[in-house]
């Protein structure tokens, strides 16, 4: 399998992600995305996994990791779970992030690295919200205070995503070693990952508080969203992930930590109550299928 390798060397963090073809809007939302990693202080490793068209002319471009091939289930979707093997075998850095490639960061995100790496804990999972913004075209990031731009359009236009959508993990190298056949791009895995941390008493940190996320709004192929804008359960790919996951699924409400006054501070209140929130959500669930 061929790697072909940026200059991403003693890096305090590694950015991995599976990107879509680079053509039309996906072409500019994946672009600004990158573009936005690269500017992060201390300069991140990037590896871009996939070879879908113009990804390995972005690699070039961008002088970033790539690797090419990758496993994926027979409609042609790739594996979560090559994914993150992959990508931590090939790290440069013991602290990785899967991001989605539509997300833009700024350097509060490198913020939240130092402070994990102050925290000294082996084992974490550090999860945010994310802010929708509609991006038309290519962000110009060589002009001054883009990022303020930035920011006041999101007051003005965009909103904070529910705490189910997660597009960034930030763990430790090893963290993930035995993942379901789950397909990227679609549902449910990302709850499993945060069930599986809380299950083995990994600590899962909220960074919303520190972490600017910027979702770059995009349509999604239509068999996967349903008419009121929805998952469509009934989709195969979408069906199997949640099979997979057994209904094992957290968001980033269910984290025991966050990110507050720039340090990182354990959840107390939330904890106490929150069994009693898992049963009431079940016996709510319950109501509403008799």
């Amino acid at each position: 399998m061929k790697i072909a390798r940026g200059d991403g060397t003693h890096n305090m963090v590694t950015l991995f992600s599976c990107p879509k073809p680079f053509t039309g809007q996906t072409n500019i939302i994946q672009r600004n995305a990158i573009k936005s990693w690269q500017l992060l202080h201390p300069k991140p490793e990037i590896i871009l996994l996939g070879n879908e068209p113009g990804s390995e002319e972005a690699c070039k471009e961008f002088g970033i990791t790539h690797i090419k091939e990758v496993e994926r289930n027979e409609n042609g979707t790739p594996l979560v779970s090559f994914l993150f093997k992959k990508a931590q075998g090939a790290a440069s850095s013991d602290i990785l992030c899967y991001i989605n490639a539509d997300i833009m960061l700024a350097d509060n995100f490198t913020g939240a690295i130092k402070l994990i790496k102050e925290w000294k804990k082996d084992r974490f999972l550090m999860i945010g919200r994310r802010h929708d913004l509609e991006v038309k075209d290519e962000v110009d990031f060589n002009e001054p205070g883009w990022i303020e731009r930035i920011k006041s359009q999101i007051k003005k236009n965009g909103h904070l995503h529910a705490c189910t959508g997660m597009d960034y993990f930030i763990f430790k190298r090893g963290m993930y070693q035995h993942i379901p056949p789950f397909v990227v791009g679609r549902p449910c895995w990302d709850g499993w990952f945060v069930y599986q941390a809380r299950q083995s008493k990994v600590p899962v940190i909220d960074a919303s508080g520190k972490i600017l996320a910027i979702h770059q709004d995009h349509p999604y192929r239509n068999s996967l969203i349903d008419k009121n804008g929805d998952w469509n359960w009934e989709d195969e790919e979408i069906g199997r992930n949640l099979e997979l996951s057994n209904r094992l699924i957290r968001d980033i409400s269910n984290s025991t930590h966050r990110i507050k006054n720039n340090r990182i501070s354990r959840r107390t209140p939330y904890l106490l109550i929150e069994p009693g929130l898992f049963l009431i959500k079940g016996i709510v669930k319950k109501i509403r299928t008799r």
